[in-house]
């Protein structure tokens, strides 16, 4: 097994080469054939070109079952050996490097010897992938403009968060070392960098709107519900830092009693099953009674809208009745007046 190094072509005095991986492999005719078993691209610059053949030996030993290596290899080409031949079994499959024999042969082991490597978790990854099939989640965001490697990085980031909530910088670790997604997705996160989630991040930032009412469509026909109840809350969250380049981070009353950080405020629209309608991020100071036309606006008028006092202002509930939109509002009053006409009004004394 060595890495071949090829010369494609010369453009303006400079010389470009391809690298693959090869093995040499004697068939079942007889004949002797090499065989690429892994492209390694156009700039193959992971491992120095002196420590090829190290790399090269170590690769065939994990390839042939060897976990421990007889003579020892540095941390990095250690690291790079069992990341090439991981990929290289992905691709083949083990058959190709199986040397056992076909007859049955035992052997006795000691259990508490035995040790395991590069365990990852592809149990709940596969579930969660079926559920983004199931919500047609793919071609959401292909329509949305996604191309073929934002969509994979683009399920990777949404699906690996719903696993493990985290930041973009551990989601890409988890994606390396604990999860197995790039195998339900047929990819590979080995080489993933934090900066491309931080970038499919902003495009989905960009087309929520639109993914999330194709995902509110799609959950409808799916679970069969009809849009009885409206559900609308706000809250917010805030920020260790000084938030300098959030244009929302404002200073305002905390939800989490931490009015001394600047804050970011989330409203949310959620179908009485529980499915979210809309979102929308709004500054850490606004007024959260004027945010209940901007939200709610779009919903069905024939569901009813539920909020809180906070929410329920003179002004909203006017605008609420004069819109055609019936409401649920629980009232801190003791002695209730009822309007004459309540055929759009539902109201529940706060005991």
């Amino acid at each position: 097994m060595y890495i071949r190094k090829t010369k494609t072509r010369t453009i303006a005095d400079i010389t470009y080469y391809s690298y693959r991986l090869v093995e040499t492999m004697r068939m079942a005719s007889g004949k002797v054939r090499q065989i690429t078993l892994l492209n390694l691209g156009s700039s193959y610059t992971a491992i120095d070109e002196s420590e090829w053949t190290l790399l090269t030996d170590r690769v065939k030993d994990l390839l042939h079952g060897a976990e421990h290596a007889l003579l020892s290899v540095d941390d990095h080409i250690e690291a790079e050996a069992r990341r090439l031949s991981a990929l290289v079994i992905k691709k083949h499959g083990e058959a190709l490097f199986n040397t056992t024999p076909t007859e049955s042969h035992y052997e006795q082991v000691d259990i508490s010897s035995v040790e395991s490597s590069d365990i990852k978790s592809i149990g709940a990854e596969s579930l969660v992938h079926k559920a983004a099939q199931d919500l047609h989640l793919p071609k959401v965001l292909s329509t949305c403009g996604l191309s073929n490697s934002e969509c994979q990085d683009a399920l990777a980031t949404i699906l690996a968060r719903t696993l493990y909530p985290a930041s973009e910088v551990r989601t890409c670790e988890v994606l390396k070392t604990k999860s197995a997604l790039d195998e339900v997705l047929q990819t590979d996160f080995s080489t993933l960098h934090k900066n491309r989630l931080y970038r499919i991040s902003d495009v989905l930032l960009k087309s929520k709107d639109a993914i999330e009412e194709a995902l509110y469509q799609r959950e409808k026909t799916w679970f069969q519900f009809e849009e009885i109840v409206t559900l609308y809350d706000l809250t917010n969250t805030y920020f260790e830092g000084q938030s300098l380049g959030n244009e929302l981070g404002a200073l305002g009353r905390s939800k989490e009693k931490r009015s001394d950080c600047m804050l970011v405020t989330l409203a949310l629209v959620l179908d009485g099953s529980g499915f979210i309608k809309k979102s929308q991020l709004f500054k850490g100071n606004v007024s959260e009674p004027k945010t209940l036309e901007e939200m709610v606006k779009p919903c069905s008028k024939e569901a009813i809208v539920v909020m809180d006092a906070g929410i329920a202002t003179e002004d909203n509930i006017q605008w609420l009745t004069e819109h055609g939109y019936k409401y649920l509002v629980i009232s801190r009053k003791r002695n209730l007046s009822l309007p004459e006409d309540i055929s759009g009004v539902v109201v529940k004394e706060d005991q």
